[in-house]
């Protein structure tokens, strides 16, 4: 059995939730959880993009553990790339509440991967200036590498296809 507020698992038998102190009975609908329940709206502003899924949770994990309200965001198609192939080639982006962007960008900059802050914060200020824009091998470009990988599974399966009809 789960405590209704914080979802705690407890045996048949206790009459009290060791982590929130709510009575646990047999009627849970007499509980009111909504005394300590507070939903707040925040004000998203784009903090960084990461490669995948699990660098965003690491991430997330990371901004939350210091209070931060954050979320992860697929780029383009790459949520149903997770549910079809298991991983996207797009990567995640990351949300966080403009007031605590600052605070945010702190701790990435405490971090030892200085790119990151680098990338947030020309997405913040919005500098589409060329000269301050980085250039990327092609290689890194995970659109250009996927694009090219199909095309040589494209040519490969044509050529099998001539060869074997010879």
């Amino acid at each position: 059995m789960y405590c209704p507020r914080c979802k705690a698992e407890y045996t048949e038998g206790i009459t009290e939730c060791k982590q929130c102190k709510v009575p646990l009975g047999t009627n849970t609908n007499e509980i009111d959880l909504e005394d300590n329940t507070e939903v707040a709206s925040i004000k998203p502003v784009k903090l960084t993009s990461v490669a995948n899924d699990i660098e965003a949770k690491m991430l997330l994990s990371y901004l939350q553990s210091y209070g931060i309200s954050c979320y992860k965001k697929d780029v383009k198609i790459g949520g149903y790339m997770n549910l079809y192939m298991g991983y996207s080639i797009f990567g995640e982006d990351i949300y966080v509440d403009v007031d605590e962007y600052d605070i945010a960008v702190d701790l990435l900059q405490s971090m030892e991967d200085s790119d990151l802050v680098e990338e947030s914060k020309k997405d913040y200020n919005n500098l589409d200036d060329e000269s301050n824009s980085v250039k990327i091998p092609f290689f890194k470009k995970r659109t250009l590498v996927a694009r090219i990988i199909l095309a040589l599974a494209v040519i490969s399966t044509v050529l099998c296809i001539v060869i074997d009809n010879l």
